[in-house]
Formats: C-alpha cells, sequence, structure tokens
C-alpha cells in the first residue's frame, strides 16, 4: 500500500507490536505509515486511566518503542485540538448529574433532551466508557466533577494532545519537520461541540 492511515485504532490491538508489524508489512517501500493516537499525557488519557476505560492510554508511546525496536525511522509531532463545551455544559452536567440520582437502577440514565443526550455521549467519548458504567461504579459523580473542573480552568473546553506519528521513505524523513511547521501544526483546532455529531 503506498499510505496506510491508522487513527485512534492501535488503542483496540491486543499486541501493538504485531499490530506495528503488520502493518509496515503492508506498506511499499516508497509508501507512508501515519498513525494518530492520543498522547500518554492527553487529559482525556489522564481521565480514561482514572475511571477504567477499556482502551491502552499508553498506545502513541508503545507504537514509537516498537518502532525503535524495529529501528525504523519515524518522525513524531503533537497537534494540539480542543473539545469545545456548549455554553450551557455546567447546568446541563448538573442536571445529567441529578436525573440520575433520581433512579434507583444502575441501567440507565435518563437523558432530558437531545442536547443532553448529545453532552452525555460527549462525556463518554472523552473517557471511553458509557455513563451508565461510571453510575454502577460509583465514580459518575467523580468524572462529572472532574470534567467541570477542567472545563472551569480551559474556558469551557476540553484540550486534546494528538501523536503523530510518520513514517516516510528516507529521502522525505528529514524534509518533514519544515513542512509541519509551514502547515502551523502547533496551532489549536477547535472541535466544537455544536458539530460533535458530525
Amino acid at each position: 500500500m503506498n499510505i496506510i492511515l491508522a487513527s485512534n485504532v492501535a488503542y483496540y490491538a491486543p499486541n501493538i507490536d504485531r499490530f506495528m508489524h503488520t502493518l509496515l508489512s503492508k506498506k511499499n517501500s516508497d509508501g507512508i505509515l501515519v498513525s494518530i493516537h492520543e498522547s500518554s499525557t492527553s487529559i482525556p488519557n489522564f481521565l480514561r486511566e482514572k475511571y477504567g476505560a477499556g482502551v491502552d492510554t499508553k498506545t502513541a508511546y508503545k507504537i514509537k518503542a516498537c518502532l525503535d525496536k524495529m529501528q525504523v525511522k519515524y518522525c513524531e509531532f503533537i497537534i494540539p485540538s480542543k473539545i469545545t463545551l456548549s455554553e450551557n455544559y455546567h447546568n446541563m452536567a448538573l442536571q445529567l448529574l441529578k436525573s440520575t440520582q433520581s433512579i434507583v437502577s444502575n441501567q440507565d440514565i435518563p437523558v432530558l433532551n437531545a442536547d443532553h443526550q448529545q453532552f452525555k455521549m460527549l462525556l463518554e467519548f472523552v473517557v471511553q466508557a458509557s455513563l451508565e458504567s461510571l453510575k454502577h461504579q460509583g465514580s459518575l459523580n467523580n468524572y462529572i466533577n472532574d470534567i467541570l473542573n477542567i472545563a472551569k480552568k480551559n474556558k469551557g473546553s476540553i484540550p486534546i494532545k494528538s501523536s503523530v506519528v510518520l513514517v516516510v521513505p528516507e529521502d522525505v524523513h528529514n524534509k518533514i519537520y519544515s513542512i509541519v511547521d509551514k502547515k502551523g501544526f502547533s496551532k489549536s483546532d477547535d472541535i466544537s461541540y455544536s458539530h460533535f455529531m458530525l
């Protein structure tokens, strides 16, 4: 293959070394492998680790470690971005918490309207776990409080740091960082709450 894109999929690979070996074996000698996974130091990964999500929060690090072991040259850079919450995120979070306290069952969380459903999905995306499972563990209140604190410190948003690893042909390798600088990858891209469903 000429181009292989692995974006946010290696989290679920049972063996990162085997996963990367397989991808590289499919790549042409002049081909490009692009791996995009959240940095281990990204806030969502901190939350995933804290609340026991079923994804490997060290995936980006393990991909680089695997390439190092294989002595494969690569370029890495970080793309900062953010998830912008709706203006009334604080009230929506409190209403969501209030709705969970009104029922005894751990199975369902009543959602008041479409905006609340979208907000619930966003919170689940960040932690990579259902709010029902967090409620069952007894950690839903703590998680929502963490989200509120993070959003308050970051003007209503949740910062993200994506690790981009490029395996490129030897003759392009040295040009990558100047290209990255020219393209302005250091600037933050905004993932808007209102467009989250898209």
